[in-house]
């Protein structure tokens, strides 16, 4: 006969999924020491702690140590098969939601996202060997595992109530490891994108030293050569020192107009401060791309994007810009497209929406390790609060980014957190 029933634990929930597996191999020191209390206080022979898997509840540690193979050459036990029976069915009884009978258990609404306030007990009587008690291990409000201990007759208040304070200790040991163990991956992501970013703003920098070193200093001296040619003739031959005079002011007019202006727009695109679709339309424009571009520009845009009044902040139009270069770079290196189409609008929710789509090779989503396009994507929606995503583009032909961003970003609020005007 198996009993169930509900018990204070005194344990509580965090509403976070544990992500990261508890390894078999390796327990926390904090898991043995939890399982020896469990057992001083109950007296019993062992403490058990299993993990749900696939293929059953699986031994993680217990007290005293043992491991699977050695558990039933030690005398005075009950079979580990018992001991995975008992744990399944604790497991099962607690459920996805861990909620006990009766349905107590977290606020409507949140079923599945938060311990309860009870553990729930099972007991299986043991042949001449007294009871076998498992309590669930609950961690995000799901049973992870259960603790499983043994009783000489039937299980006593202070049985359940040591039972489960174990099996809650346990739980937030769990949660705690997969916190760190989150923590140090976006750590990880953290400074792997500052890495790229650092390394693509060091790029740049150079490749802008390289041309006004090269291109600009060299058109800058031939401007000089001229200046002094003509003033060396300026009293034998006016005319001939007129034309190097001027020839030299064309060429610095170029410099101005073409190098300066270039490279000034690839260090910050001012024309974003005009409006995004102008700015927009001079990227498409002026980054000679090697495919075909069509772009939809929702004429709701006009009135946000009204340079007069303008609605959509400057962070904002920034941000769609870097987005759209970012993803057009991609683009010109990875896809071998031959189309591109780009479309921005206001969405349904009110969020700035834009969606870039080629009719490339496509990648697999999955294995894609995110390089400095992605990288800068990123971390452009999240510095304006956004979303979005990557993938098949339409048909399942290419690759499609998707970025929907709040028109009033949290770079350009009021002091009281109410949005302001562009």
């Amino acid at each position: 006969m198996v009993c169930v029933r509900a018990v204070p634990n005194g344990g509580r929930g965090t509403g976070i999924r544990a992500r990261a597996e508890w390894s078999r191999r390796r327990p926390a020191p904090e898991m043995a020491a939890i399982l020896a209390d469990a057992a001083l206080l109950t007296g019993s022979p062992f403490v058990a702690l299993l993990q749900a898997t696939d293929g059953g509840p699986a031994l993680v540690a217990s007290a005293p140590a043992l491991d699977p193979e050695s558990w039933d050459e030690e005398g005075g036990l009950p079979p580990l098969a018992a001991v995975t029976a008992v744990a399944t069915q604790a497991i099962r009884v607690a459920g996805p939601s861990a909620a006990p009978p009766g349905g107590a258990g977290g606020p409507p609404g949140e079923a599945g996202s938060r311990a309860s306030a009870a553990a729930i007990a099972v007991s299986r009587p043991l042949t001449g060997q007294g009871h076998l008690l498992a309590f669930p291990v609950l961690v995000g409000g799901a049973a992870w595992g259960a603790i499983v201990l043994t009783t000489p007759g039937p299980a006593s208040e202070r049985d359940y109530v040591a039972g489960s304070t174990a099996g809650s200790l346990v739980g937030l040991v769990t949660e705690n490891q997969s916190l760190a163990s989150a923590s140090e991956d976006r750590g990880f992501q953290l400074g792997h994108a500052r890495r790229l970013l650092t390394a693509a703003t060091d790029r740049l920098l150079r490749e802008v030293a390289e041309e006004l070193h090269g291109r600009v200093q060299t058109r800058l001296l031939v401007a000089w050569h001229r200046i002094g040619e003509g003033l060396a003739v300026l009293d034998a031959d006016p005319a001939e020192a007129r034309r190097l005079l001027d020839g030299a002011r064309r060429l610095l007019d170029e410099v101005r107009e073409e190098d300066v202006r270039r490279l000034g727009h690839r260090l910050h695109p001012s024309s974003t401060r005009v409006g995004l679709v102008p700015s927009l339309r001079m990227l498409l424009d002026d980054v000679g791309l090697p495919f075909r571009v069509e772009h939809v520009f929702d004429p709701t845009l006009a009135e946000w994007d009204d340079p007069g009044d303008p609605r959509i902040p400057e962070e904002l139009r920034l941000a769609v810009y870097r987005i759209a270069e970012a993803a057009l770079s991609n683009v010109a290196r990875h896809s071998r497209a031959g189309w591109v189409g780009i479309e921005v609008g206001i969405d349904d929710d009110g969020q700035l929406s834009l969606v870039l789509s080629d009719d490339g090779c496509g990648f697999p989503v999955a294995t894609t390790q995110p390089g400095l396009g992605l990288t800068t994507i990123a971390n452009r929606v999240y510095e304006v609060g956004g979303t979005w995503r990557f993938g098949p583009g339409p048909g399942g032909r290419g690759t499609s980014v998707e970025a929907r961003l709040p028109l009033a970003c949290p770079l350009h609020r009021r002091s009281d957190g109410t949005p302001a005007r562009g």
